[in-house]
């Protein structure tokens, strides 16, 4: 009798982990297939690629050798307006000069192929940061599938990110190199990638500076140091001051 109840009791343990694996894929499955459909409603139906046009647009002029942070807004207006990209562009440019030289080999192709490579990659980035975000989550004790199921509802459930996805934002490869950060900054051998990644984002999101401090604070000084050499080794460029000292005005601009 207590060897069937066994036999039982094992038999309905492995149907509910059947039935919580096939939740989880049907979970997993509808979050995909949203950010897939939204995503490319707004490419096609309602581009608004702004922001990939920035990017695009401020490489390809640096890579011409003209300095993009001294333009005159007139300057800039003119070379807007004669510019044959098919879709609005936006801003001023206040990425670091490192980020538009990066950028330069996607400002060679044609315009709506480099935005088809960007979009993929965002989207292997995207998949990269379910992958960690899930391994994190496993070590807590919850199964694998589980886990790649809640790491797929806090990644994919978000409006916003489909939106970074259909104007060709940066946002989710700032979301893995913050990723990459907690992955490395406490094994001693590798806070230099930590570091790294923690320049990088400075170079393209200065108010993340804020991190720079709480690594002090927590007496991180090997990671701090990295930081300070990846952003060193992109100080040489020309442009580079001209870029801290605009990014400086615009944070003393009192707020409207």
């Amino acid at each position: 009798m207590t060897e069937h109840s066994t036999e039982s009791q094992q038999v309905t343990e492995h149907a509910k982990g059947r039935y919580v694996h096939i939740l989880c894929l049907l979970v997993i499955s509808f979050l995909a297939a949203t950010c897939i459909h939204t995503t490319a409603r707004m490419v096609l139906l309602e581009p608004n690629l702004a922001d990939f046009a920035h990017y695009y647009f401020f490489s390809d002029i640096l890579s011409e050798g003209v300095d993009i942070y001294s333009l005159l807004p007139d300057e800039l207006a003119q070379m807007k307006t004669s510019s044959t990209l098919p879709v609005h562009i936006a801003g001023q440019p206040e990425m670091s000069p490192a980020f538009f030289v990066a950028f330069i080999p996607l400002s060679r192709l044609p315009f709506w192929t480099a935005f088809t490579v960007w979009i993929c990659a965002n989207s292997f980035a995207l998949l990269a940061c379910v992958v960690l975000l899930a391994r994190y989550i496993h070590r807590t004790g919850t199964s694998r599938m589980v886990s790649y199921a809640l790491a797929s509802v806090l990644s994919l459930a978000s409006q916003p990110l489909f939106e970074c996805l259909g104007i060709g934002q940066i946002n989710i490869f700032i979301l893995l190199l913050l990723l990459l950060i907690h992955t490395f900054m406490n094994r001693k051998p590798h806070e230099i990638v930590a570091g790294a990644c923690l320049g990088l984002i400075l170079l393209t999101k200065p108010q993340f500076g804020v991190l720079f401090v709480l690594f002090l604070l927590w007496r991180n000084f090997r990671l701090c140091g990295y930081t300070l050499a990846r952003l060193c080794c992109f100080a040489r460029h020309g442009s580079f001051s001209v870029w801290v000292r605009n990014r400086t005005q615009l944070l003393e601009q009192p707020s409207a």
